[in-house]
């Protein structure tokens, strides 16, 4: 009877305290994803910026070059590949990858005037950021479309690093409840 009793007790503790734990695992990743998707789409814009600040005009046209700074943020020991594409608004490519995917609709938000999307490239998972800037001449303006991309490599480690401490906690938690419910003594259960 003590070792029904002591089994119903357990599995009433366990079985809440696994779909607890399962629970914060879940929401703990996603507040990951949430750090590391806010850390790359900072970067991202950061270099579509530096990127959009060395745009010059030469000759009445805008010419476009890409200073090492601009990819720097991007080192990793994960060795993420950059890509970027910068194009006028003829739709000319001004610098770097020609047909970069572009987002399906496009909405620029916010001061930066800018969209950030998931997408794939040469069979590779992306995230990229799309802006524009205008650039003023004596002959008028001109809208130039700055895209900068870079693979998941990095800020998917960074999910794994951000997440997998608490799930490790949650998992260590989980092991004692299972170790104190399966101890006699620890329910005074035990038989005298």
């Amino acid at each position: 009877m003590f070792y029904s009793l002591r089994a119903r007790l357990a599995l009433w503790l366990l079985l809440p305290l696994a779909l607890l734990v399962a629970l914060c695992g879940y929401a703990a990743h996603e507040h990951a994803e949430d750090a590391a998707d806010y850390v790359q789409d900072h970067d991202l814009l950061s270099s579509a910026k530096n990127l959009a600040d060395r745009l010059i005009w030469e000759d009445g046209d805008i010419h476009a070059s890409v200073p090492p700074s601009a990819l720097s943020l991007f080192m990793s020991p994960e060795h993420d590949q950059v890509f970027l594409s910068v194009i006028n608004d003829q739709g000319q490519l001004l610098t770097g990858q020609p047909d970069f995917p572009q987002p399906p609709t496009l909405r620029l938000t916010g001061g930066d005037a800018a969209q950030w999307y998931d997408t794939k490239w040469q069979g590779q998972k992306l995230r990229a950021v799309i802006t524009r800037r205008a650039m003023y001449d004596v002959a008028g303006s001109r809208q130039i479309t700055v895209i900068v991309g870079k693979t998941t490599h990095s800020r998917d480690n960074m999910v794994r690093t951000l997440w997998w401490p608490t799930m490790e906690y949650l998992l260590w938690a989980l092991v004692v409840a299972v170790l104190v419910s399966a101890c006699p003594c620890a329910l005074g259960l035990a038989t005298p």
